[in-house]
């Protein structure tokens, strides 16, 4: 559904609009992981280790997600005219951002909350719903005439609100009331916001780019390298679904220590790893396919597919030592090498994009995410090896 919904929006919108979205997408997800304050990363946790909080966990979330990503997303607005893609109107950065910030992270929450209720299956009902509405709603508008950057955002965004309602409210429903524990979030924000900062620093390397590229390049370049990168993405799908479902598990391993955490790790690690390696050897070899996918105009990125090929193997090696870390309490030196990480891509972007544009964009990707990779691995073997000899959690 996700595929489908990409291609028929690129092909759609064409290159400039579908670069000029892509960055504001790109700039909403900077905010993302501070849109809810950290209580969704409280909610897997706690619900992992006691189910009967979820209601309080859910409530919490919800309130936090309303007030925090409209605040956000309307702060990203009153900056669109000097971050935005010049000539993309206010309102549309505002649109998206909601949907980005607010709806879409309801739509997440409702299905980790249902998760943890033993209904795994709303974890993918609701964002197959959300994707369906989403590609519905292209190719309805595509039907009655030409599609424009405005006009989709205005869609996009009540195609977010209906599913956003709907998954709030079964959610609701099924546990039976709506409640909030606003103190115990107090007690634990501290938590939630160094798991933010974790997260903030790994969007912050994976979609700075794009938004750099949306207001130094334009938005041709920006569809080209975004049009590459959703293909990286979608390829890295199975990947993202295997760690959404085994994210509590981690903890419960990690309760026992580092050993433990290796041991589940390792467990995943004929999948996640086998799976990448394919994904990356059949990007590089197929990447001009994505002209006779996307169309004509987009041949080009099919040079940018094959450069950032070997970024789903990057990813999949460092998912397991990453969720390892937080798993065993050791979220702090996590967060600490991707903020680091961040620091350098948002570096390196700064240097390489205005002088070479999407190719130094390429170049930091592919460095940042290689350094991270071996940087996650070395702490937690290094954890490990500790308990061994000595003992130490």
């Amino acid at each position: 559904m996700q595929a489908a919904y990409f291609v028929v929006l690129a092909r759609s919108l064409g290159v400039r609009a579908f670069g000029e979205f892509a960055a504001i997408v790109a700039l909403s997800a900077l905010l993302v992981p501070f849109s809810a304050l950290g209580s969704i990363v409280l909610l897997i946790r706690n619900v992992a280790r006691d189910a009967s909080s979820a209601a309080a966990q859910w409530g919490n979330a919800v309130v936090l997600t309303l007030t925090s990503g409209s605040l956000m997303a309307l702060v990203l607005a009153s900056l669109a005219p000097v971050v935005a893609p010049p000539g993309v109107s206010v309102p549309t950065v505002m649109l998206v951002a909601l949907s980005e910030l607010v709806l879409a992270r309801l739509v997440e929450t409702a299905g980790l909350v249902a998760q943890a209720q033993d209904r795994p299956s709303r974890l993918a009902i609701y964002p197959v719903m959300l994707n369906g509405l989403r590609l519905g709603a292209v190719l309805w508008l595509g039907s009655a005439g030409s599609l424009g950057l405005e006009r989709w955002a205005v869609v996009y965004t009540l195609a977010s609100a209906v599913v956003a309602c709907v998954a709030v409210g079964e959610v609701t429903y099924s546990i039976g009331r709506f409640t909030t524990d606003l103190r115990s979030y107090a007690a634990e924000w501290r938590d939630g916001m160094l798991f933010a900062a974790g997260l903030s620093a790994q969007t912050i390397y994976n979609d700075i780019d794009k938004a750099m590229l949306g207001r130094l390049s334009g938005g041709f370049e920006t569809g080209l390298y975004a049009a590459a990168y959703r293909v990286i993405d979608m390829l890295y799908t199975p990947v993202r679904a295997v760690a959404s479902a085994a994210y509590p598990r981690f903890f419960r391993y990690g309760a026992a220590g580092p050993a433990s955490a290796v041991r589940f790790a390792r467990s995943l690690a004929p999948f996640v790893v086998g799976y990448c390696l394919l994904a990356s050897i059949t990007l590089f070899f197929a990447a001009d396919l994505v002209a006779v996918v996307l169309g004509p105009e987009y041949g080009a990125a099919g040079a940018f597919i094959r450069a950032l090929a070997i970024l789903p193997l990057l990813r999949g090696v460092a998912y397991l030592a990453a969720d390892s870390l937080a798993g065993i309490g050791r979220q702090g030196a996590r967060t600490l090498l991707q903020i680091a990480t961040a620091i350098l891509n948002l570096l390196l972007n700064v240097w390489l994009i205005p002088s070479h544009g999407a190719v130094g964009a390429v170049i930091s990707s592919v460095l940042c995410d290689a350094l991270l990779a071996a940087g996650f691995w070395v702490i937690l073997l290094r954890l490990r090896r500790r308990e061994v000899t000595w003992g130490a959690p």
